[in-house]
């Protein structure tokens, strides 16, 4: 019984392609996710790339760092594991990692047109898929060992298994790959536990009545639970601590919390301070410290150089040396963002990833170093007029008819994209972390128009 039901559940995960068209889709993503990476495989692995890619390798040099090394676990770390194991096939490592990208790429984009279908003909399906397949921001990520392009596919797969799974109610694998999905998202990236939670709350909001199915609500957040217990569990003998997925969020939340632990990690911090990334991780090793509270604190200790006016303002230097902005601009732009309430500086914030054009230097004080950030590329700024701008009023109108005939999951998505703006509203606001959810506001913006023109009797 157990193997007749892995088999239903294998089949169900891999019986994605129906028929010769779905094939064409995924061949014809394939091909320009591949073709992509004639460019954006020439840049440089850096920045938070870097972790990844280097807990890739701690796998690759011995499979037991999976289990046992401290290196790895200092943040979600789902896509750098398999990663690791793709390193350890025969071949180029990198390019074995961004070929297995263009695969999830590709698949991502059929799963986008699979779940078009429950809304859109066939043939207006096929162009939410152009649109997506076409954004070259999504291209830029599959060559990266970042997690975004792992992202982009399981919010695609996260929510397309609960449309199906509200629409078949009593197949019980659905629910179960519900459970593993969600499990797997969590691990991936735990900014995504809101949408998981609102996904949830669709399917019991959804299917009525909903006590025909009360017990299997159950198998979600069992599955889910049972995936990522290995990896608590692991984190938990390395670390010899509770540690939520990762150490550094898990020190964020101590430090929300003001915790004995934030302040055991934080009252060390004078002990690196001024030393550089190399001496900072032997000082740490010597003193006690993790890799992850080493990082923490060095975090720390530039956010306070970056509260010192003087600090700030060599940064400045760069503009005023080149000539784009004078002294006294810099100054009038710093005092009126400053000047503006604290909740309104933080909506702006979120809702700057939306913004579908960008042509002037803009200071912004929630970040970091309170940066003075340029305007956008000609490019970034053509792809956001494309992918955003022009789309917007549609998807207004698209929520519109889907309230109107009561399309609750297309309603679900409007209430997932302000749970995600609000969240990142306190994180991070770069496009790349809009792109997972991107997919979501094409759907509702093409059934915008596609309604639209019925309405009009155009079609």
């Amino acid at each position: 019984m157990l193997g007749n039901s892995i088999k239903k559940i294998t089949l169900s995960l891999f019986g994605l392609i129906e028929n010769h068209k779905q094939k064409a889709i995924l061949v014809s993503l394939f091909v320009i996710g591949l073709l992509s990476g004639l460019y954006f495989s020439k840049f440089r692995i850096e920045g938070d790339a870097q972790y990844y890619y280097n807990s890739a390798n701690l796998i690759k040099q011995n499979f037991l760092n999976l289990l046992n090394n401290r290196n790895i676990g200092i943040t979600e770390s789902l896509n750098a594991i398999f990663q690791g194991i793709l390193f350890l096939l025969p071949g180029n490592d990198i390019w074995a990692v961004y070929v297995f990208q263009v695969c999830m790429f590709a698949f991502s984009g059929l799963i986008i047109f699979k779940t078009a279908l429950f809304y859109l003909p066939r043939n207006w399906s096929i162009l939410v898929v152009i649109y997506f397949g076409l954004n070259y921001k999504t291209w830029h990520m599959i060559y990266s060992f970042k997690p975004d392009i792992w992202c982009v596919f399981f919010v695609a797969w996260c929510f397309y298994i609960i449309i199906r799974t509200s629409k078949e109610p009593t197949k019980i694998r659905n629910w179960i790959i519900a459970g593993i999905s969600f499990g797997l998202m969590v691990l991936l990236d735990m900014r995504y536990i809101p949408y998981l939670f609102l996904l949830f709350c669709f399917l019991m909001f959804n299917i009525k009545p909903l006590s025909k199915v009360l017990l299997k609500l159950w198998i979600i957040p069992l599955f889910a639970i049972l995936t990522i217990a290995p990896w608590l569990i692991r984190q938990y003998f390395v670390f010899n601590k509770v540690i939520l997925i990762s150490e550094l969020k898990t020190l964020m939340v101590s430090k929300a919390l003001n915790t004995s632990y934030y302040n055991q990690v934080i009252e060390k911090k004078q002990l690196i301070a001024g030393l550089t990334e190399d001496d900072a991780f032997k000082v740490g090793s010597k003193i006690g410290l993790s890799p992850s509270e080493v990082i923490f604190i060095r975090e720390r200790l530039l956010i306070d150089s970056a509260q010192n006016k003087e600090w700030r303002y060599k940064h400045y230097d760069q503009y005023i040396k080149s000539g784009v902005l004078s002294m006294s601009q810099i100054e009038r732009m710093i005092d009126r963002e400053e000047l503006k309430p604290g909740w309104i500086k933080r909506v702006e914030y979120g809702l700057s990833m939306w913004l579908p054009l960008n042509l002037k230097y803009h200071y912004m004080p929630l970040t970091v170093f309170r940066e003075i950030a340029p305007p956008y590329s000609l490019l970034n700024n053509i792809n956001r007029i494309v992918f955003i701008g022009i789309l917007l009023p549609f998807y207004l109108i698209g929520f519109l008819f889907a309230c109107r005939s009561r399309e609750w999951s297309l309603i679900f998505i409007a209430i997932i994209l302000i749970v995600h703006t609000a969240v990142h509203s306190f994180t991070y606001v770069d496009q790349r972390y809009l792109l997972p959810v991107l997919s979501l506001f094409t759907l509702t913006s093409f059934y915008g128009i596609y309604n639209s023109l019925k309405e009009l009797r155009i079609i």
